[in-house]
């Protein structure tokens, strides 16, 4: 297998995305669950939950018959996650998916920019989350991994491939000394779909196929003192472009 294949990359929005998560380090004491989640979405949520033993403040609410948006305040850290609205039952392509990655990442970036530039600030961001790109069969799958991954040659007769990497660069939001890890694990993924009621005579029914690629972009734990106030919505829009490269070029440093 060519370690550099010719054929173009496909398009950002052959990615489906599984879920994201946007994560703000620091204090939180400031923070009222409920009027972030009115400021995000313009609405209540459905469920608010408080645990005081656990210092855990949550809430969340389904957004649209596809997607689910959950707060979740705990000491020191903030979690954003938009998730598929119901998990219960498997959708016909096999993955679980809240959009095509464009789109999705517009659509959650453009709701934290209602409450982010509100916020004072924080010590450490991260955007993160799982994409799939369905695939007829696992060597399609292995083919197509092997081309975001130049600088490995694949067997397309292997299985059980994890690949993980760190390439962090310099932040270009004019931070001085800032700089972004850019963790990504990529692999290929198998569904299988069984049937039977006796979990003894289970039988396989099909198989579904995808590339499979986790990113967790943030910044680096070395960096002095808190991010400058004013400059979080610059780097969630400067992480979201990060993503948008991985998934259009691949593994580039």
């Amino acid at each position: 297998m060519p370690t550099a294949p010719s054929a173009p990359f496909p398009p950002a929005t052959a990615w489906q995305v599984e879920h994201l998560r946007f994560t703000v380090l620091g204090d939180t004491a400031s923070l009222d669950a409920v009027a972030a989640w009115r400021t995000v979405t313009g609405a209540d949520p459905e469920v608010v939950a408080n645990q005081p033993k656990q210092g855990l403040n949550q809430v969340h609410g389904k957004l649209d018959d596809l997607r689910r948006l959950t707060l979740q305040v705990q000491h020191r850290r903030i979690d954003w996650a938009l998730a598929p609205a119901d998990v219960e039952s498997l959708p016909a392509e096999g993955f679980f998916a809240i959009g095509d990655l464009p789109a999705a990442l517009d659509f959650f970036a453009g709701m934290l920019n209602r409450w982010l530039p509100s916020w004072p600030s924080a010590e450490r961001l991260a955007l993160g989350g799982v994409l799939y790109q369905p695939q007829p069969d696992r060597l399609a799958g292995y083919q197509q991994i092997q081309q975001y991954l130049p600088t490995l040659t694949l067997d397309p007769d292997s299985s059980d491939f994890l690949y993980q990497i760190n390439r962090p660069r310099s932040s270009q939001t004019g931070i001085p000394s800032l700089r972004i890890n850019r963790l990504t694990k990529w692999s290929v993924a198998i569904l299988v779909h069984l049937s039977g009621t006796d979990v003894t005579r289970l039988s396989e029914v099909s198989q579904r196929h995808a590339c499979r690629m986790e990113f967790d972009i943030n910044t680096t734990p070395d960096f002095g003192g808190p991010l400058p106030q004013g400059t979080l919505p610059a780097l969630l829009d400067e992480f979201a472009a990060l993503v948008r490269e991985l998934a259009e070029h691949g593994d580039v440093k």
